[in-house]
């Protein structure tokens, strides 16, 4: 994690990845795997009608030149970015610029990346899942959802409270530390 994140201008790193400071973005992370759902994510996208909300998607996979064809048959390639890999040193940039970031995976147990996503400061939005259920449990700016229409409705209508990411960040910072996950652990 780059705990000076904060110190760097937002705007800028927006504009270094395509982005303009208007721009809305929904940050997708995951591979272009069927279980990680990123077809679907291009169904939840074309629902929303908001002119300045982007859709960032990071990953590679089997999936990439169904997600491309996809794209493009729903006429969206001004409002999506596909960036196939970004450097791990590069990562915070992308949970950073995002305003929101999606999980799709209907079985994730863990969520690395959700917890990423909190630390700096974007929005989660996932599928319940025993992961994201947990994480998400007692955080005010995040939603798990039910489904995939319910992602879309939330989306268009949800205003980001900032002062929220905050006391969310400090949560996770406080609660998801490796020593405290560690002293549920039975040896």
């Amino acid at each position: 994690l780059k705990a000076d994140f904060e110190e760097y201008d937002r705007v800028k790193l927006r504009e270094k990845w395509g982005f303009s400071a208007k721009d809305e973005i929904i940050s997708f992370v995951a591979r272009l795997q069927p279980e990680k759902c990123p077809l679907e994510l291009i169904d939840i996208f074309k629902e929303i009608k908001s002119p300045n909300k982007k859709l960032l998607i990071v990953g590679d996979g089997v999936l990439k030149n169904k997600l491309k064809e996809k794209i493009s048959i729903n006429k969206l390639e001004e409002k999506v970015v596909l960036i196939s890999q970004v450097k791990y040193e590069d990562m915070w940039q992308i949970h950073y610029i995002a305003d929101f970031f999606i999980n799709l995976r209907s079985d994730e147990i863990f969520g690395m990346a959700i917890m990423e996503a909190i630390y700096y400061k974007s929005s989660v939005i996932a599928i319940s899942a025993p992961g994201p259920n947990t994480i998400l449990e007692n955080m005010k700016a995040h939603k798990i959802c039910k489904g995939l229409k319910d992602i879309s409705v939330y989306l268009e209508r949800h205003k980001i409270i900032y002062n929220q990411l905050d006391e969310d960040k400090a949560y996770l910072v406080k609660d998801f530390s490796w020593s405290k996950c560690a002293s549920y652990i039975k040896i």
